[in-house]
């Protein structure tokens, strides 16, 4: 379902395994929940909590025993998922964002719309607006980490394809597509 909306806790697996295959993150190992709606025995658990040793997430204050929860299940919004996962690969938020007209160079999101924009991981959509708040799809991320992962171990993306026109007789003009030679990586989510 790759045009489902992104959980966090999906969020945090990507962002984990995508850092760690490039030698960037360590995953840690720990039996104590930080967050009070992230058990220990939860899949996404170790993934959160290296976010969390990792300095990348911190959580939303509340009023249960452990004083802060992180919504795992919750989609995620466009502006959070480019802070955890810029955070996540050691990437600061740099500058601030005059590209896109709903975003203020005063929100905190606005420096990490601008690094990801200045990477080339993000274009925003055709009327100029980049929806901060609006959700990400499972696809859309994986655009973005497949970017990022071609940025930090300097790979070069594949070529556009570039359509050729072949005729056949039984088709006088059947289009093919040259893709070059693809670099393909799998990344799978599975909650268990």
């Amino acid at each position: 379902f790759p045009y489902r909306t992104l959980s966090r806790a999906e969020l945090a697996k990507m962002a984990v395994l995508g850092s760690k295959s490039v030698n960037i993150l360590s995953p840690v190992t720990y039996n104590t929940a930080t967050f009070c709606d992230v058990r220990n025995s939860d899949w996404s658990f170790q993934y959160i909590e290296t976010l969390v040793a990792h300095n990348v997430v911190s959580g939303i204050n509340s009023n249960c025993s452990q004083g802060k929860i992180y919504l795992p299940n919750n989609p995620i919004s466009r502006a959070e998922a480019l802070k955890i996962l810029l955070g996540s690969f050691n990437i600061a938020a740099q500058g601030t964002s005059t590209r896109f007209y709903d975003v203020d160079s005063n929100f905190w999101y606005s420096g990490y719309i601008a690094k990801a924009t200045e990477m080339g991981l993000v274009n925003g959509y055709s009327d100029g607006s980049f929806r901060p708040n609006g959700l990400i799809s499972r696809a859309e991320m994986s655009k973005i980490l497949s970017k990022l992962l071609q940025i930090t171990t300097g790979q070069t993306p594949s070529p556009a394809p570039t359509p050729t026109v072949t005729a056949t007789p039984q088709n006088p003009q059947q289009l093919s597509y040259n893709i070059g030679s693809p670099s393909v990586r799998d990344y799978w989510i599975a909650t268990n």
